[in-house]
């Protein structure tokens, strides 16, 4: 068997993110001849396998993408699953091989996006913050958690915020 990665969401993100939640993951490399026992046992995740290798094989051969999933796709048998549900799907796996799939590119637009999600949760929270402490007349707190991020999480704590 080949090894087995585990590891966190959270690892994907900058270190000084927060979350409530965590979540392991457990990585298993299908690729082909990889995990065999796994592969066995489920044939679709073989034949998807097997794909992803002609994919791969046939661009290295020279051809562009496109080509290269239609020639790794007459490899599947007619009654393969995934071959069937790339046919039935043509149109969004072919807009999928237009845009050639990058890993860190994806991975780097959700990190921005998720970013930019945080960023307006966090000014949410603050302006929550400083309605409340002026309603309150606190002002005086606002200024100085403006300037110490533990009195910040502190005032944060109080309002249940």
């Amino acid at each position: 068997m080949q090894k087995i990665v585990t590891g966190k969401v959270s690892d994907a993100f900058p270190e000084n993110v927060e979350s409530d939640v965590e979540v392991k993951v457990l990585q298993i490399n299908t690729n082909c001849g990889k995990n065999r026992i796994i592969t066995k046992k489920c044939q679709p995740l073989a034949d998807y396998s097997l794909f992803v290798d002609g994919v791969r094989q046939y661009k290295t051969q020279g051809l562009d993408f496109i080509e290269a999933v239609y020639f790794a796709l007459a490899k599947l048998s007619d009654e393969s699953p995934v071959k069937q549900m790339i046919l039935a799907n043509k149109a969004e796996v072919t807009n999928m091989c237009i845009t050639e799939y990058n890993e860190k590119e994806v991975m780097a637009q959700f990190k921005e996006e998720w970013q930019q999600e945080a960023r307006e949760e966090g000014e949410n929270r603050l302006m929550a913050l400083f309605n409340r402490l002026s309603k309150q007349n606190r002002l005086d707190d606002f200024t100085k958690a403006s300037k110490d991020k533990s009195y910040l999480k502190k005032l944060y704590a109080e309002m249940n915020l």
